[in-house]
C-alpha cells in the first residue's frame, strides 16, 4: 500500500459543469491516468493510500443549488456545495438536513456522501443515507448517470444511489445530489452528567433505553479521569423542557442546559470530530454490538493503552454503540498500534482508520473488510471502473 505524496502537490482541475467534469475524467482515463476527486480536502486522509499517481479533479465550482421545493420538502444541490451553504438556503423556510458536521463551512455534499461518515445526531435523526433521494454521478467512460429523483417516495435507482454512499469516490464522481429535508427543531435541550466509569455510563444507557424519551444524540467524552455524558433532546419547546426535567430526574447528578447553550455545546462536540490531516495523528472508529458499547470501549482503551499511545480525544456513542479515538503514534510505536488494531478486529470488532500516519496506513488496511465482503466488492469495482482509475487503492488496495 504505497502512498503517492507527489499527487497532492498537483493543482486540481476545477470543471464548472458536470459535463465538463465527465469529459475531463474520460480524457484522463483514455490516456492511462487515474483521478482523485476532491472537494475541500477535509477528509483527504480517509481510506487507504493511493496506489498510483493521480490527477486531482475538484468539484469546488460545482456549488450551485439546482432546485429547492420547500412545499415538497426537497432540494437538489451540486456536489461542491458545502453543507453549511445548504443549511443557509434551507434555514429561512425553517427546514434542514439534520446531520452533524465538524466543519460545515468546508465540508462538501460530495465528500459527505463519498465518506458516509456520520455524527452523533444519527442516533435520533438518521444519517445522510436517510435523506438522500437522488444522485448524479460521472463515470470514467465520460458518461453521466442518474439514480433516484426529486420525489421522496421514488425508488427508481435506489440501489445504484446507495452504492455510492461510503464508496470514497471509487465507483464514480458525485456531481449532484437530491435530498428530502425536514422541519427544523423548534426547541432543544441537553442533559449533562459527569460519570467516573464506563460501568456508570452503561447504567445510564440502560436507564435511557428503558424510558419513553428518545434522544437525538447520546454521547460521552472522556475528560481527565472521568466522562462527560451528554443527551440531546429536540421538539416543541414546552415538550422539550418537560422531557429534559424528567430525564434529569432519572439520572442522578445531572443538569439540563437550555436551547442556546445546547446548540453551542453540540456544535463544539461536532468540531471535535474533525479528522486530522497533518499525517501525524491516528483517528479510528470502533464498532461492536450496540448493547455492549461499554465493553467495546473498555476493550478498545485497554488494547491501545497496551500499545502505549497518547490519547488526544476519546468518545463513546452510547446511542450508536461506537467508540472513536484520536491518538499520537510515534513511528517507533507503529508495530504496536498495528497489533492493537489486529487484536480488536480478531475480537469481531469493526475498526476503521479515519486518518492515520503514513507509517500506520502502509501496514494496516483502513477498513479491514472480510474476504467474503471483498468478493462482493471487487466485481462491482471492475464493472463501474474497469480501469481502476478512480481513487485507485483507496478502498480495495489492489484496485
Amino acid at each position: 500500500m504505497a502512498s503517492i505524496p507527489s499527487s497532492a502537490q498537483v493543482v486540481p482541475a476545477s470543471p464548472s459543469t458536470p459535463r465538463e467534469l465527465a469529459e475531463l475524467l474520460a480524457d484522463v482515463v483514455v490516456h492511462g491516468g487515474a483521478v482523485a476527486p476532491l472537494g475541500n480536502s477535509t477528509k483527504s486522509g480517509y481510506g487507504n493510500p493511493l496506489s498510483r499517481e493521480v490527477t486531482p479533479i475538484s468539484t469546488r465550482k460545482l456549488n450551485r443549488v439546482l432546485a429547492y421545493e420547500p412545499d415538497d420538502m426537497t432540494i437538489s444541490v451540486e456536489a461542491g456545495a458545502t453543507i453549511g451553504a445548504v443549511w443557509n438556503e434551507l434555514s429561512p423556510r425553517g427546514q434542514t438536513i439534520p446531520i452533524d458536521v465538524a466543519t460545515p463551512e468546508s465540508e462538501t455534499i460530495g465528500g459527505l456522501i463519498a465518506t458516509g461518515l456520520c455524527g452523533a445526531r444519527r442516533y435520533g435523526s438518521g444519517s445522510l443515507r436517510d435523506a438522500l433521494i437522488g444522485i448524479q454521478v460521472a463515470y470514467p467512460d465520460g458518461t453521466l448517470g442518474n439514480a433516484g429523483g426529486m420525489v421522496v417516495k421514488n425508488v427508481s435507482g435506489f440501489d445504484l444511489m446507495r452504492m455510492h454512499l461510503g464508496a470514497v469516490g471509487t465507483l464514480g464522481v458525485i456531481v449532484s445530489a437530491n435530498f428530502k429535508v425536514v422541519p427544523s427543531a423548534r426547541g432543544e435541550a441537553t442533559v449533562l452528567v459527569e460519570r467516573d466509569s464506563l460501568d456508570q455510563l452503561e447504567s445510564d444507557r440502560l436507564t435511557v433505553a428503558r424510558g419513553r424519551i428518545r434522544p437525538v444524540s447520546f454521547e460521552a467524552r472522556r475528560t481527565g479521569d472521568g466522562w462527560l455524558e451528554a443527551i440531546r433532546i429536540e421538539g416543541r419547546p414546552a415538550t422539550v423542557d418537560q422531557m429534559a426535567r424528567e430525564l434529569a430526574g432519572r439520572l442522578a447528578g445531572s443538569r439540563a442546559i437550555p436551547a442556546d447553550e445546547s446548540a453551542a455545546f453540540w456544535a463544539g462536540y461536532a468540531r471535535g470530530e474533525a479528522l486530522p490531516n497533518d499525517g501525524q495523528a491516528l483517528a479510528v472508529q470502533i464498532s461492536g454490538r450496540p448493547t455492549q458499547v461499554a465493553s467495546t470501549a473498555a476493550r478498545s482503551i485497554a488494547v491501545f493503552e497496551s500499545a502505549d499511545v497518547e490519547f488526544l480525544d476519546l468518545r463513546v456513542s452510547l446511542g450508536l454503540g461506537t467508540v472513536r479515538c484520536a491518538a499520537k503514534v510515534p513511528e517507533e510505536k507503529t508495530d504496536d498500534v498495528a497489533g492493537a488494531i489486529a487484536s480488536l478486529r480478531a475480537s469481531d470488532m469493526k475498526v476503521v482508520l479515519l486518518s492515520a500516519p503514513a507509517t500506520v496506513s502502509r501496514c494496516v488496511d483502513a477498513f479491514g473488510f472480510a474476504e467474503t465482503t471483498l468478493e462482493l466488492m471487487r466485481p462491482l469495482k471492475r464493472q463501474f471502473d474497469p480501469w481502476s482509475a478512480l481513487n485507485p487503492g483507496r478502498v480495495i488496495p489492489e484496485l
